[in-house]
């Protein structure tokens, strides 16, 4: 189903639920398919790797907000791969700053 299919099909669900223009619905469905992907996640030192760096500044990168660290239990900092590969091809990850 394309984005576009997606997005007639949302407005069909929710005619009269509530007002929404053509670009909020997009970027519902666009965050739908974000979590219903399955996010491929490593540590620093896999991110280092990626970035040609070392694991410490992939954590002053967090620090920074330039990537989002995902807590695993209390300890664990895991980074979403994809998110460090868009950071080492184009210089942007989408993380919120």
């Amino acid at each position: 189903m394309s984005k576009i299919d997606k997005t007639e099909l949302i407005q069909k669900l929710t005619m009269g639920a509530f007002s929404a223009n053509p670009e909020q619905l997009q970027a519902a469905v666009q965050a739908l398919e974000t979590k219903q992907s399955k996010r491929r996640l490593g540590t620093a030192r896999q991110a280092a790797e990626i970035l040609e760096t070392c694991p410490t500044t992939v954590k002053r990168y967090r620090q920074r907000g330039l990537l989002e660290g995902i807590k695993i239990g209390q300890r664990r900092l895991r980074f979403d791969l994809d998110a460090v590969q868009r950071l080492a091809d184009y210089g942007e990850t989408g993380a919120q700053m």
